[in-house]
């Protein structure tokens, strides 16, 4: 192929990759997945009062980055469009390296990666998805110039999209890592033994797995800068110490209170705590401390064999099963199995994987999470989708493309009800009208910054009705305050609470006239039983006015 025409598909690849994220921001409603992606884009875009670098699950050189981009201009979502960014330079990456494996197995390959992958992706934006594109890239560029014995220079790019990736969702890296580097070395040796007779181990393999080792001492260095950079603040310092307390206990399921009711009490947590600490309102300094929580988590169960069976069995085989992005990863592996039968053992080292990997997430009391389970399956289809694009033979050698073709139509209609349902917006959150009156709610709070609103989690539509295209001025919530999320006792929200002269909310709350509840009837129920209980038995509340779909109180003694 000569240079004119290697330009010519470089360009008909971005072109192809343009118009189908246009195609999907202008027909399929993007949206945040979850929360977590709005909390990072209000920290680092000053909505809480000034932009901070400190994202959390961002690497601090990221959030340098970001931070300077908003400081420059605030009125472009650089967060959002960052995100796009990385995925669509991710995936025109992806592309290319499977249609320049082989032309037609990797157009039907490609295509599979694209409806099923990038299409969920581009829609339900969550920064994890984002760092599994970029890390996904990052291998597949590292294993092609392996297997094509490409200059050094090739592995370069490779090195710095994983090491990219990292940098947005640490953890993500090492799953990539697990996945990839199980199949190249289990490609390499069956290689190995298949040529065990000739001279075998040569300058690329040396390439490959230098890559590998620089990779990683990339991704530790890189770490290592994060982690200095939180230790060199005393406050950022000590909220890591308590948001990783704080995961041990609303991460995952508290015991029921009758089951360990004498234990509850011997650390001084009633039933109506209990409630509220499981339902991540907890943002109480006094009671809610780091040693209360280390005896929380002390209550849960261990998690045994049993478990893991039960959970694997009754829900583990049903959830993945019920993921659109098993179809094009079956599928794939049936036709490898179709070319060679002894192509099974791809297939087996796929499952195991990620049998394995839902193992260690019920240990961590963290499975069956969709975002991460979204990763995992794309490693696993893109790996073997460069095992099938080794092991398919060329069309001239007389093999009929009839499982090629099938593949086709499976890509095609496999994922049509997802299609079907963000093309109606059937996935959203709110409708339109309580959409509006949200919206209408919050600028009204905006404008009101003599008074603080704090908010009941399970009430909180600020998320929901957030455009991730949309520019925000500074400080568009400066005065609302979560009651809890792994946003509190940041500096960043702190802030807030000190302005108004508050150190415990809960309490501070009482007969002032600054504050204002934003919850539900039932849950101020809940939170008004919690002051009563712990420091104004005589407070009452009342209802003052209303947000959306929920209401506004005061409360006084």
């Amino acid at each position: 192929m000569d240079q004119k025409m290697k330009k010519r598909i470089i360009l008909a690849i971005s072109l192809f990759h343009v118009g189908f994220l246009v195609l999907c921001l202008l027909f399929f409603h993007p949206h945040f997945e979850t929360n977590d992606d709005f909390g990072i884009a209000s920290i680092v875009s000053g909505l809480h009062g000034s932009p901070d670098s400190h994202l959390v699950y961002f690497n601090a050189i990221l959030g340098l980055f970001l931070k300077q981009l908003y400081v420059i201009s605030s009125s472009v979502n650089w967060f959002t469009l960052f995100q796009y960014m990385v995925m669509l330079a991710s995936a025109e990456v992806i592309t290319l390296v499977l249609i320049s494996w082989k032309d037609r197995i990797g157009y039907v390959l490609d295509a599979a990666f694209v409806v099923f992958f990038l299409y969920d992706a581009y829609v339900n934006v969550q920064f994890t998805k984002t760092a599994g594109m970029a890390i996904a890239a990052g291998y597949l560029l590292i294993w092609f110039a392996f297997f094509k014995k490409k200059k050094p220079l090739w592995f370069l790019p490779g090195i710095f999209l994983a090491l990219l990736g990292s940098m947005i969702r640490f953890n993500v890296f090492w799953i990539g890592l697990a996945v990839f580097a199980a199949f190249m070395c289990l490609e390499v040796l069956l290689e190995w033994k298949k040529r065990k007779k000739e001279k075998f181990w040569g300058r690329n393999h040396l390439f490959l797995f230098a890559s590998l080792i620089v990779t990683c001492l990339a991704v530790l260095g890189a770490r290592f800068f994060d982690s200095a950079y939180y230790n060199s603040d005393a406050d950022w310092k000590y909220y890591r110490e308590y948001n990783n307390a704080r995961a041990t206990v609303t991460d995952s399921a508290l015991p029921a209170y009758n089951d360990k009711k004498e234990e509850y009490k011997a650390i001084g947590v009633s039933e109506n705590d209990r409630y509220l600490y499981s339902h991540w309102t907890f943002d109480d300094p006094e009671l809610f401390t780091m040693e209360k929580m280390e005896k929380l988590a002390s209550l849960k169960e261990p998690v045994r064999a049993g478990d893991v069976v039960r959970i694997i069995w009754k829900e583990a085989i049903t959830t993945h099963l019920s993921y659109s992005f098993v179809i094009p990863f079956l599928a794939v592996g049936a036709y490898l199995i179709y070319l060679k039968r002894r192509n099974v053992l791809y297939l087996i080292l796929s499952v195991l994987e990620i049998l394995v990997f839902t193992i260690v997430f019920i240990f961590m009391r963290r499975y069956l999470q969709y975002r991460v389970d979204f990763v995992i399956y794309m490693f696993s289809f893109l790996s073997l989708a460069i095992v099938a694009l080794c092991k398919s033979p060329d069309y001239d050698e007389g093999k009929k493309p009839s499982f090629i073709i099938l593949l086709s139509v499976i890509v095609l209609f496999g994922n049509a009800a997802s299609f079907s349902q963000d093309l109606a917006n059937k996935k959203a959150n709110l409708s339109k009208e309580t959409s509006q009156k949200t919206i209408a709610a919050y600028d009204a709070i905006f404008q009101d910054q003599s008074h603080l609103y704090l908010l009941e989690t399970f009430c909180d539509r600020s998320s929901y009705i957030y455009d991730m295209f949309g520019a925000y001025p500074e400080g568009y919530y400066a005065n609302v305050y979560h009651l809890g999320g792994w946003e509190t006792q940041t500096p960043v929200t702190k802030a807030k609470l000190i302005r108004f002269g508050i150190v415990n909310p809960f309490r501070d709350a009482v007969n002032n006239e600054n504050v204002y509840f934003i919850s539900s009837k039932f849950y101020m129920d809940k939170i008004l039983a919690y002051i009563q209980e712990h420091y104004a038995p005589e407070a009452g509340y009342t209802q003052v006015g209303q947000v959306g779909e929920y209401y506004l109180y005061t409360v006084t003694t």
